[in-house]
């Protein structure tokens, strides 16, 4: 997923680990974000998820 984010320009997240399990971490540095931006990326995450989850194997 982080690798599908990052190579089609979603975003540039990278990663860290909570409690033992792998997480994305972002980092907000862009005073012109906006809530829209993130509502995108939360709608990206999902579809990549479930393409990914789809896959055999």
């Amino acid at each position: 997923m982080l690798i599908q984010l990052q190579e089609q320009g979603i975003a540039a997240p990278s990663y860290t680990t909570l409690q033992g399990r792998y997480c994305l971490s972002l980092a907000v540095a862009n005073h012109r974000s906006r809530q829209e931006d993130f509502d995108l990326l939360a709608e990206k995450v999902v579809r990549i998820g479930r393409e990914l989850a789809a896959r055999p194997g």
